[in-house]
């Protein structure tokens, strides 16, 4: 805790991750839902869902100014949509009564889709310990909108999924195991990446 009498001097700021660059990989990996790694190694977009769905996570919001909740369901909504391909319409066209599913395609983000993570962070000077300190006030994976997926290319759009308070959800990313590159078997969490 630091007091606001404390605080000489605070700047917000807004940064974002790159999970294509190398040292970003361990909040990227594993991408296949295979359980060869086991049941506690997910990657970071997992982890964050995961502690949405099964509200162990509650302070999630729609931008980074942390004024407006968003519930899973809402998210949810985000993440995937259904497409009728020109056969299914034409079939309907015909006259059926209803599409076959082989003409129904469906689009849906997965954790392989994250492009980064946009962090909100507070430098502060603490006059009180004579320090210049930094705490992370929030994060948010950028998707692509899962709409424009549908034609691929140049024309996929980015979007803001969701903000979490970081501070609320460092009990969720402290008991979710990190991939350590420089030692496998001695992992860390996502709470010390």
């Amino acid at each position: 805790y630091v007091g606001d009498r404390d605080i000489l001097m605070g700047k917000a700021v807004w940064e974002l991750i790159d999970v294509n660059q190398r040292v970003n990989f361990p909040m990227y990996y594993p991408v296949d839902d295979s359980k060869d790694l086991g049941p506690d190694r997910l990657p970071l977009y997992q982890v964050l869902m995961n502690g949405i769905k099964d509200k162990k996570i509650t302070e999630v919001y729609d931008s980074g100014y942390f004024t407006t909740k968003k519930t899973y369901e809402e998210i949810e909504k985000m993440l995937s949509f259904k497409d009728t391909l020109d056969q299914g319409i034409e079939e309907m066209n015909s006259g059926a009564s209803s599409i076959s599913p082989e003409f129904i395609v469906k689009y849906e983000i997965k954790p392989i889709d994250v492009a980064g993570y946009k962090i909100k962070g507070f430098w502060y000077f603490d006059k009180r310990q004579g320090e210049l300190k930094y705490r992370l006030l929030g994060i948010c994976p950028v998707v692509p909108d899962v709409y424009t997926l549908k034609g691929g290319g140049d024309k996929v759009e980015y979007n803001d999924l969701f903000w979490i308070y970081f501070p609320e959800a460092r009990d969720v990313l402290h008991s979710a195991k990190a991939f350590n590159e420089k030692n496998s078997a001695m992992p860390f969490t996502f709470d010390h990446l």
